[in-house]
C-alpha cells in the first residue's frame, strides 16, 4: 500500500519530513517497480494518500525555505 511506503520515505528522512519532490525521489531510488512505471498515476496515489491519510499532515515551508508545496511529517497517529 501507498501510504506503507510514505510512512518508510518519512522515515528514512533525517528530519522525517519531505517535500513531495523528495517522496516522488525516495520511490524511484528505493523501491524497483517504481524505476520502471511509466506514466504518472503512481504520483497522483501519492498525493491522494497524502491529502486523505490522517497519518500525514503538511506544514507549511518556512520563510527562509521558499519554494512550491508543502512539507510532509508523519502525525502522531502514524
Amino acid at each position: 500500500p501507498y501510504a506503507v511506503l510514505i510512512h518508510r520515505a518519512l522515515m528514512s528522512s533525517p528530519e522525517k519530513k519531505m517535500v513531495l519532490a523528495d517522496i516522488y525521489d525516495y520511490f524511484r531510488e528505493k523501491i524497483p517497480r517504481f524505476k520502471r512505471v511509466k506514466g504518472r498515476g503512481w504520483m497522483n496515489s501519492i498525493r491522494h494518500n497524502l491529502s486523505m491519510n490522517g497519518a500525514f499532515l503538511k506544514q507549511d515551508r518556512p520563510p527562509d525555505d521558499p519554494g512550491k508545496g508543502y512539507i510532509w511529517v508523519l502525525s502522531d497517529e502514524a
